[in-house]
């Protein structure tokens, strides 16, 4: 079964967090997510994170500490998420 690792950022501005939808063709398509995306090999989970802060919404980020991590079991697949506290 293939592993998948994602960085996910928590970015808060004020009361208000950042969230972004998910492309429909994508998997779990139209549903809402932190920003985020796979680690390439080679790349550490907070030089991922900053990747895709930076190619998705074109953002400079600071990642922060790890908040939580947790995995999910797809037929396919085994996806293991980390989010971080991150800030720009």
């Amino acid at each position: 079964m293939r592993r998948i690792d994602v960085a996910a950022g928590i970015l808060w501005n004020g009361a208000e967090v950042l969230i972004a939808r998910r492309h429909d063709h994508d998997h779990q398509g139209g549903r809402w997510e932190f920003p985020g995306g796979k680690r390439h090999a080679g790349e550490s989970l907070e030089e991922c994170l900053r990747r895709e802060f930076q190619e998705e919404l074109g953002i400079e980020v600071a990642v922060g500490s790890l908040w939580r991590a947790l995995s999910h079991l797809y037929p396919d697949r085994t996806v293991s998420l980390y989010f971080y506290h991150c800030s720009n």
